[in-house]
């Protein structure tokens, strides 16, 4: 019985171990289970808080970048708005420049044209001035004579001032071919003027005898001349010097004729021109029309041409009438280009490199170094040789034709070589058609007058088929 409450005890003792021991790895589980929760839960805390900061930090980011996006508009709207500002400021001191610039120009314009017409007047009271004192001592001369020459003078003046109004131009038939015209060296022209002046010092002697009706009867056989085409044709308009007695004596014979009559000549022979207009190949016919000189191409010019006469008279107004030109006058007349920069011209073949070289290449193509030459053979190269007959419109072909065209319709030379000084603004052929050919041609006019008053045995240099254009 001993024995098995022993047996009892151990077994009560060893069960209460196992209980004790089953109890103890239990709460060894349960505190690792609760500790292996705890490190989960601060694992995804961690994590959590992980993904948060890294959330954070990426909206952080995005907001600088948006900001940094914003700043970088700003400035370039900045940098936008004050670059176009800028412009704008630039664009108003340029035109505030130009239109300075205008008035500048229209002032001066002003205070010529004021001087001009000063000028003018203070001319015309001196000769109002010295036509009076005339008719003054004419009238004591009158009445210091007899009676009956006294009546014989006043009737001379009755029919002195019915024959005022009557036409002085008078015609001569030419003893020479244009060509030769042209070709004339510069001292056969100074001879030729000086005659002319010598043949004027003799008029002035002869102007107080005059038969005034042999007058009147030579002047209607010279406006019946005039009135003929077939005769218009063969001869060319002269100009006669106006004076304070403007009568001539008739009943002269042919070569005291000759005398009575002063040469205004021009150099350039307008007829060449015209026979080389038609045979311009249609690419020519295209080139000149891009440069803006097309309208001298125009069936009105040829008709011009044909009707003009290399000596012919300058432009004169009855009763001393005047009409200012205008630079729009010279569009209506030749249909040129009004551009925006004014024609140049140069005062030595070597102004500038580039005018040098362009000059060099030119005359290249003619076999010479200095000069250039004559319209006559310009026009003659196109017209006969056969190499250039039709060629194609290319930069020597242009020059040409811009030396012609301005020699003949704007401003030519004295000498037998034509005026090339304008070249210095052609060496672009896409700017020709931005130049202002009218001014060119008005300015031309004014300075060519000026040296043909100064000198008037020489020939006339400006654009006298303008003037005969305007005056009709």
């Amino acid at each position: 019985m001993r024995e098995a409450a022993i047996a009892e005890e151990e077994a009560e003792r060893k069960r209460k171990q196992e209980d004790e021991r089953k109890k103890k790895e239990e709460d060894e589980r349960l505190i690792k289970e609760a500790e292996r929760k705890k490190k989960e839960e601060a694992d995804i805390k961690k994590k959590e808080e992980a993904e948060r900061k890294k959330a954070e930090t990426e909206r952080k980011k995005a907001e600088k970048e948006e900001a940094d996006k914003k700043r970088k508009e700003v400035a370039e709207a900045k940098k936008l708005a004050a670059k176009e500002e800028a412009e704008r400021k630039k664009l108003a001191l340029k035109e505030l420049a130009e239109r300075r610039k205008a008035e500048r120009e229209a002032a001066k314009l002003a205070a010529e044209k004021k001087k001009a017409e000063l000028a003018a007047e203070k001319k015309k009271a001196e000769l109002e001035v010295a036509r009076i004192e005339k008719e003054k001592a004419k009238q004591a001369e009158v009445e210091d004579e007899p009676p009956s020459k006294r009546k014989r003078i006043a009737n001379r003046k009755q029919k002195e001032k019915n024959v005022t109004n009557f036409s002085f131009e008078k015609r001569m038939t030419r003893t020479s071919a244009n060509d030769m015209e042209n070709d004339m060296e510069p001292e056969e022209n100074d001879r030729e003027g000086s005659e002319n002046v010598t043949s004027f010092e003799d008029d002035d002697e002869d102007d107080e005898d005059v038969n005034i009706t042999q007058l009147s009867e030579h002047s209607d056989s010279d406006r019946d001349d005039d009135n003929n085409p077939s005769k218009k044709r063969n001869t060319q308009k002269q100009v006669i010097q106006k004076t304070e007695t403007p009568v001539r004596k008739a009943g002269k014979e042919e070569d005291q004729k000759k005398k009575d009559i002063k040469k205004t000549g021009v150099r350039v022979n307008h007829t060449a021109f015209m026979e080389w207009v038609p045979k311009l190949t249609e690419n020519q016919r295209n080139a000149i029309q891009e440069i803006g000189l097309g309208p001298l191409l125009t069936a009105f010019c040829y008709w011009l041409l044909d009707q003009y006469e290399e000596n012919s008279s300058t432009l004169y107004l009855p009763r001393g009438n005047t009409i200012r030109l205008e630079v729009d006058d010279v569009h209506i007349v030749y249909g040129l280009h009004m551009g925006g920069r004014r024609i140049i011209e140069s005062k030595f073949d070597h102004d500038t490199k580039e005018y040098k070289k362009f000059l060099t290449e030119w005359r290249r193509t003619r076999n010479i170094r200095t000069g250039v030459p004559s319209v006559s053979k310009i026009i003659k190269r196109y017209t006969t040789e056969v190499g250039f007959i039709g060629c194609e419109p290319h930069d020597n072909f242009m020059t040409d034709f811009l030396v012609v065209a301005v020699n003949i319709f704007m401003k030519s030379s004295q000498s037998t070589q034509a005026n090339y000084r304008f070249l210095l603004s052609m060496m672009d052929r896409n700017e020709i058609r931005n130049l202002d050919w009218c001014e060119y041609v008005l300015s031309s006019l004014d300075t060519t007058v000026e040296d043909w008053k100064q000198n008037k045995t020489g020939f006339f240099k400006g654009p006298l088929p303008f003037l005969q254009v305007f005056n009709i």
